[in-house]
């Protein structure tokens, strides 16, 4: 069978090769239903535009660029299943992502867009970007023009609740070093929603490590040491709730009979069996996507806050 053309396509859906082509590069010009016609049409058909082909015609613009922040490792799971995500909401396009790291990030990024991952308060890449014309958006809380975040604050009001529902009065939060962002968001929702049910969580700072899950185990080994006792424990994300895990079984402590652990992100193999706040990575990737393209046709900015659940499993 003989692989599907832009002309095929084109015949298909009773339009022109230039409406295909539009439609494929997301063009203000073509209106939803017929740019929705087309993509259905390359879905009946199998036909995907090719990547090389995409960035021999427009280069550099053909990509989108995914910036880590700061404190993101580049080998962390989250991180490998935002790029996935991305990877698959740009295949029918014909885009491609590139990972960027702090170190060689630039105001000058030869890239058709960006995302930006792992936003802090006044993070420099948010001033850096102002006044430019590179469409942007920021994954994180009041991050710029166009951004979209999970919803922090109740990610870390259920993580309290259920602690406090199953009899856990002796709280503790661990969070990686120095946390701000988002993930500040969610472990300052985790202790007001304590404190104000009579309990004050102790805050354990996060020892810095070469990944998160190595960090998670050696700062609750260390508390541990130090005599720490708490029967619930919240961990900002699910990698450090592995290493924190990992910690517990080593000192002896069973899990959830003395200690009950919480996550955060419901990271596929790293909460198989742990209790967490889901967020959707795949939709926070699909809405980013979208975000970007209105900032591509100039459309008003906005900001999205995306849906969270506890999903309650062996560890709590």
């Amino acid at each position: 069978m003989a692989r599907p053309t832009l002309t095929m396509v084109a015949e298909r859906a009773g339009v022109s090769v230039a409406t295909v082509s539009r439609s494929l590069h997301d063009d203000p010009a073509v209106v939803a239903e017929t740019r929705a016609h087309v993509m259905r049409v390359c879905d009946e058909l199998g036909y995907r535009p090719s990547t090389a082909g995409r960035r021999l015609k427009q280069g550099s613009k053909a990509v989108v660029g995914l910036s880590l922040g700061v404190q993101d490792h580049a080998v962390s799971r989250y991180v490998s299943l935002m790029h996935q995500a991305l990877t698959g909401q740009l295949a029918a396009s014909g885009w491609s992502v590139q990972l960027i790291k702090p170190s060689e990030f630039k105001t000058t990024l030869d890239v058709g867009g960006l995302i930006l991952l792992g936003v802090l308060k006044q993070d420099p890449r948010l001033a850096a970007l102002r006044g430019s014309d590179l469409p942007t958006v920021a994954i994180g809380h009041d991050a710029g023009d166009y951004c979209l975040a999970p919803d922090d604050v109740g990610g870390g009001r259920l993580a309290a609740e259920h602690l406090l529902s199953l009899g856990r009065r002796r709280l503790a939060v661990l969070h990686s070093h120095d946390a701000q962002g988002s993930v500040a968001k969610r472990v300052l929702s985790f202790i007001q929603n304590a404190e104000a049910s009579g309990t004050t969580p102790q805050r354990y700072d996060g020892e810095a490590s070469t990944t998160p899950t190595l960090q998670g185990y050696r700062t609750i080994a260390r508390e541990l040491a130090r005599g720490a006792d708490f029967d619930g424990l919240f961990c900002e994300t699910d990698e450090l709730a592995a290493g924190a895990l990992a910690a517990l079984e080593d000192a002896g402590r069973s899990v959830p009979r003395d200690v009950a652990v919480i996550g955060f992100d419901d990271l596929p193999e790293f909460a198989d069996r742990l209790t967490t706040i889901r967020q959707d990575i795949p939709l926070l990737a699909e809405m980013a996507m979208n975000l970007l393209n209105e900032a591509r046709r100039g459309q008003p900015p906005r900001a999205l806050l995306l849906p969270v659940a506890l999903m309650q499993r062996e560890t709590a």
